[in-house]
């Protein structure tokens, strides 16, 4: 229930905050423009290219999902891994560890060293 403006205790030059409840200091005007989800802003560099043998892994990941007919959130259900990480580790931002590497196999009714084929250290 909403109970009128609220004071505000740094007595800001309103006198109240502009909305409930957000602080004074976040309602200043910024020099920099908002930053939109997806985007990276200018001053960010644009991500690398994987290295090979990542992209590998990734690749084999992902048909291996596919193979099975299962989405990413099914495969992060049944080897218990968060599902963001499972998708981390698909797209190549996330390396997992070894019982990570094993139960995603059981999950995928594959084994490790089918989803690590192909994977040098050239």
């Amino acid at each position: 229930m909403w109970e009128g403006p609220r004071i505000c205790p740094n007595r800001c030059e309103s006198g109240i905050y502009a909305r409930q409840y957000m602080p004074h200091w976040a309602l200043r005007s910024s020099s920099r423009s908002p930053r939109v989800r997806g985007q990276l802003p200018d001053d960010e560099p644009e991500p690398a290219e994987l290295d090979p043998a990542v992209a590998q892994f990734t690749a084999n990941l992902r048909e291996a999902r596919r193979r099975a007919g299962l989405t990413q959130e099914a495969v992060a259900l049944a080897s218990g891994v968060p599902q963001g990480h499972y998708s981390r580790m698909e797209t190549g931002k996330r390396d997992p560890g070894i019982r990570t590497l094993v139960r995603i196999a059981a999950a995928l009714n594959t084994t490790a060293a089918e989803l690590l084929a192909g994977v040098t250290n050239r």
